[in-house]
Order: C-alpha cells, then structure tokens, then sequence
C-alpha cells in the first residue's frame, strides 16, 4: 500500500521516464489499496463511512479520464479577448492567458492588447483532422525508452500537425480578431506566444 506511493514519490525525485503505461498501472493499484481501506473503515466504524465508498469511487473516474486524455474540453469560442477573461477561464485558454486576462480585466492594470485561441478552437482543430487516434497511435507505437525511436515519432508528430489543415471557421475566426486587433494597434504587428 505505501509502496506504490512511495515508489512514485521515489521516482519522482529522479531522472526517471514515467510512460503513461505505468501512470495507469500506478493509479490503478493506488485506488485498489484506496478502495480496501474504504472497505475496512466502513466495517469498522459503520454506515457513517459510507460516503466514502462514492467519493472513492469519483475521483477514481476522474482519475482514470485525465490518464485516458478523456477530461471534457468545455464548448466556448474559438477566441477570446483578454478584456474577457478572467482566472476562471484558465481551463479553455491556459493559466498564463488568464491571468493576463485578470490583470486587464478586473484589476485594470496595464497589460497589451491581446487574445487567446481556446481549448475549444484546439478540439475543433484536432476533431476536423482525426489528430488524436493518430497521434495516440503514433505514442502507442513509440519506445520512449529509445531516443532515437521517441523523436522520430516526435518529429513525426509536429509533422503530422502543422500539415493538417486550419478549419476554415476557425482560421476565419482568429483572422478577424487578429485584423481587429492590428486595426485597434494601428500596426499590421503581433506578437504570438
């Protein structure tokens, strides 16, 4: 029971390649020994433990759905101002995006004009090119234990992504913002982090 967290703590600490293979297998056997001692501390201190058997069992899903890359990307549009957002939309635009957002939104301080492309324009980016099967059977295929192997199947994935064509309602999307802004900047110059 303590040695799978410790073995993970161990191995975090070093220079250690996790696989996503073995953050499953470790999750797994984690939530079985979690589930076992749920079962003896309802046996021992009665129905008031119950509730933990559910909770046990959520964050096992939950656990479970961010290993298997299934965490819901929630449907927003495709840009977003930073007058906009605020450290709530860190989900659909990134935690740097955010925070830029709350400094030029809610605290008034002095941040560029700007925008973020969402999560949602990226899912709709992956989805109109079948990316992420492709993509997780380029990983799937890849020995990460050999480096040669794992930028080749790196390489090979960059490739497969700047290949694949821009949605024609996203790349309206973020060309009209990008001229509003260049409009409001009165100099046809970005720039793109």
């Amino acid at each position: 029971k303590h040695g799978d967290m410790a073995d993970l703590e161990e191995k975090s600490h070093c220079e250690h390649l996790f696989d996503i293979n073995f953050l499953r297998q470790s999750a797994e056997s984690i939530q079985k020994d979690v589930g076992e001692i749920v079962e003896r501390m309802i046996e021992l201190g009665g129905e008031a433990y119950e509730p933990l058997r559910v909770q046990q069992a959520t964050i096992g899903d939950e656990l479970k759905a961010i290993l298997e890359g299934r965490r819901p990307i929630v449907e927003d549009a495709f840009t977003l101002s930073f007058g906009e957002l605020g450290r709530e939309a860190a989900p659909s635009v990134g935690g740097k995006s955010a925070q830029l957002g709350e400094m030029r939104s809610r605290l008034d301080l002095p941040v560029p004009d700007g925008f973020a492309v969402s999560a949602w324009a990226y899912k709709r980016f992956i989805d109109f090119n079948a990316l992420q099967v492709r993509i997780s059977q380029a990983l799937e295929k890849a020995n990460i234990r050999e480096l040669d192997d794992l930028t080749r199947t790196s390489e090979a994935i960059v490739d497969m992504v700047s290949s694949s064509p821009i949605p024609q309602d996203l790349a309206d999307a973020i060309n009209h913002v990008a001229a509003e802004l260049t409009r409001r900047a009165g100099a046809p110059r970005l720039s793109l982090r």
